[in-house]
């Protein structure tokens, strides 16, 4: 009996280190895929893109891109963001990530 409770909470606490270790159980960061040539990020959580909206001046997020953005799916750099705007920090992503697209007016 002593073993089996031995090794109940040995099983315990290694699912308990595991869940500990996962960035998004544990600190609340968000996966996010960024597609440098369209300057787009997906958020895997959401299941949605952002992406600068020129009319409007502004970042939107939607579940599909619009007709005029075209994504390179094999040229994508995944990373780990918490909090929710992520394109806040856009002009470091197109730096680091190698974007060519025009980078996007200054927007709160």
């Amino acid at each position: 009996m002593k073993k089996i409770i031995t090794a109940i909470s040995f099983l315990f606490f290694i699912g308990y280190a595991n869940a500990q270790t996962d960035p998004v159980i544990d600190t609340g960061r968000v996966k996010y895929d960024y597609y440098p040539d369209a300057n787009v990020y997906y958020n895997n959580a959401e299941k949605k893109y952002w992406y600068y909206d020129s009319t409007g001046s502004m970042w939107q997020s939607n579940l599909q891109l619009p007709g005029n953005y075209s994504i390179d799916s094999t040229r994508k750099n995944t990373f780990y963001y918490e909090g929710g705007s992520v394109w806040k920090l856009n002009t470091t992503h197109m730096k680091k990530y190698g974007s060519k697209a025009k980078p996007p007016k200054k927007s709160s």
